[in-house]
């Protein structure tokens, strides 16, 4: 999902290259789409930011993309047996 976002982002600066927005705009997308300290609230803009200056599907993969990529890891607690002694 990732990968289709960054194709139709590129696509989208690419046929918008006339303007200026789509090309900042997208650039700054496919930066927060690879960084990993990116939270759910940035995602969300950058993808609305996207889908209007840019192109709507590669706007749409990047916010499908965060909830795929950054599922809730659940910690195991480890639990230690007596020591026979």
């Amino acid at each position: 999902m990732k990968t289709a976002a960054k194709v139709f982002l590129i696509i989208g600066m690419v046929l918008g290259a006339l303007g200026i927005f789509p090309i900042i705009f997208g650039a700054l997308a496919l930066k927060r789409l690879e960084d990993p300290t990116t939270t759910k609230e940035d995602n969300l803009v950058w993808s609305i930011l996207a889908m209007v200056f840019c192109s709507i599907l590669g706007g749409l993969f990047m916010l499908l993309s965060y909830d795929e990529e950054h599922k809730p890891v659940v910690e195991a607690k480890v639990v230690e047996e007596p020591k026979e002694e």
